[in-house]
């Protein structure tokens, strides 16, 4: 079996200022594709530790996957210690310069002499065009090893794997799988419920399979072959239904990455938390948080929660709304266990499942990750 092994790079992953989520998206997906992943590293921005990593891994692994360090500032040193592993040095690609420069002409950012590094790919080493962001990848080999690198915020790494990379590892390692991982994501639900309507359905079945919560989801796994026997087909069929009421999808980053893509149809988009004191904006942080958003949020710090009505919710955003090509959000407590959600001049009420408070981060939660199924389903139907 074909082995792979990922490397992330960045202090702010060693240092936990950052939840390495790329390292889980990026093993799902080679264990999708039939590599057998042995390791996860992360280290810091240290030419010598990377390296160290490097030597580790290439011989444990075929495919070596590093994550960050490819930005244009002095501790993005991916090129340099990549470079340096392969006895090679940088060379300037006078064609991806050109590009980054017209990107960043188009975002209207000053050019700095930074920004020129990011067009250096080590000697021998194949670009990876990004079409989500400024900084190209790159991938190379040596001996029976193939590197590449990504930058690391998960809009950008997504497409870059999807669109240059996957092909690229599927050609060179030709990886086989004998099983493929099935999933459901489940929102509203607790896990004792989802597992208890699973395990009826497959029980003396001889599946593998397991749940894991990811608050406030519970995402349901069975390994199982990829060629699916009508019996197969036939169980799986009955499990969606068993959760119909709570099925929303089969991966959580596709349900956030989709509305966060629709955001860049706006030329500015506001936010106003009554509700979750920041915490949309640290998941939105998650995706690289978006250009023309400016956002506001509320500490609740009287004794008693603050309610709002709907009315005056809509009020509010729409007070706030610059004209057609702009979009407000708003999030607001509407009872001790139901919110609101204003999109511009729509709303969304929610009746918290189980009696979650809607003042506990749970709830907070559960009305983000709504936003991000129902949101988008709004947004599309407002964009026609």
């Amino acid at each position: 079996m074909a082995t792979a092994g990922i490397l992330t790079i960045g202090n702010e992953v060693v240092d936990g200022q950052i939840t390495n989520r790329n390292a889980s998206w990026l093993a799902s997906e080679l264990v999708e594709m039939g590599f057998e992943v042995s390791s996860h590293l992360s280290v810091n921005d240290n030419n010598n530790e990377i390296l160290k990593a490097l030597q580790f891994l290439e011989s444990q692994c075929q495919a070596i996957i590093v994550t960050g360090g490819l930005g244009p500032t002095a501790d993005d040193l991916t090129r340099q210690a990549l470079a340096l592993w392969n006895s090679s040095s940088l060379q300037l690609s006078e064609s991806h310069w050109a590009g980054i420069q017209k990107k960043l002409e188009y975002r209207k950012l000053t050019i700095r002499e930074g920004h020129k590094t990011q067009a250096e790919f080590p000697q021998g080493s194949t670009p990876i065009d990004n079409p989500k962001g400024v900084a190209p990848g790159f991938y190379l080999k040596k001996g029976l090893n193939l590197v590449a690198a990504l930058p690391g915020p998960p809009r950008e790494l997504h497409a870059m794997w999807n669109e240059s990379l996957k092909p690229v590892l599927l050609q060179e390692f030709k990886p086989q799988r004998d099983k493929k991982l099935y999933t459901w994501i489940c929102l509203g639900a607790p896990e004792s419920e989802i597992a208890h309507i699973v395990e009826s359905v497959i029980k003396d079945k001889n599946l593998a399979y397991g749940f894991r919560l990811h608050k406030p989801y519970v995402e349901v796994k069975i390994w199982a072959p990829e060629n699916l026997t009508e019996g197969l087909q036939n169980i799986f069929q009955k499990i969606t239904e068993g959760l119909t009421e709570w099925h929303i999808g089969t991966s959580i980053d596709n349900i956030r990455s989709r509305f966060y893509d629709c955001l860049s149809n706006y030329s500015q988009v506001y936010v106003v938390d009554h509700l979750s004191k920041g915490l949309f904006l640290d998941r939105l942080k998650e995706y690289k948080l978006p250009e023309n958003m400016r956002y506001q949020t509320y500490l609740e710090k009287a004794d008693e929660p603050q309610f709002f009505e709907k009315d005056v919710c809509l009020s509010v955003v729409k007070a706030l709304r610059v004209d057609n090509q702009s979009l407000c959000i708003g999030f607001f407590p509407k009872s001790s266990n139901s919110t609101l959600i204003i999109i511009n001049d729509e709303a969304i009420e929610i009746d918290l499942p189980r009696n979650i408070s809607s003042m506990s981060q749970l709830g907070q939660l559960y009305t983000i990750e709504t936003l991000f199924t129902e949101g988008y389903k709004t947004l599309k139907e407002q964009n026609g």
